[in-house]
């Protein structure tokens, strides 16, 4: 199932929240928001901005061609990481 929730209000804020950078490589500019639990495992609240991250395409590759449970950890800790200082 499809989810048919708008997430245009929601997607601005993590551009804005990650200041239109790469959470990985801030030296990137973000070009994607990725969900760390995935749309699947999270069908009713995959939209949550705390399930959701910028990254580069590059990045966004790398993300999804390793280990994912590991990624998910990574990632949970960079973004709170990067809410601490700059959030």
């Amino acid at each position: 199932m499809t989810s048919t929730k708008t997430t245009e209000g929601l997607d601005q804020k993590i551009w804005k929240l990650f200041k239109g950078r790469c959470l990985l490589n801030p030296s990137h500019p973000g070009e994607v928001i990725h969900e760390i639990e995935f749309r699947s495992q999270k069908p009713n609240d995959w939209t949550d901005p705390e399930n959701r991250v910028l990254l580069c395409n590059e990045c966004h590759n790398l993300v999804h061609s390793k280990d994912i449970a590991l990624w998910k950890m990574e990632l949970t800790k960079l973004r709170e990481e990067w809410i601490e200082r700059y959030g």
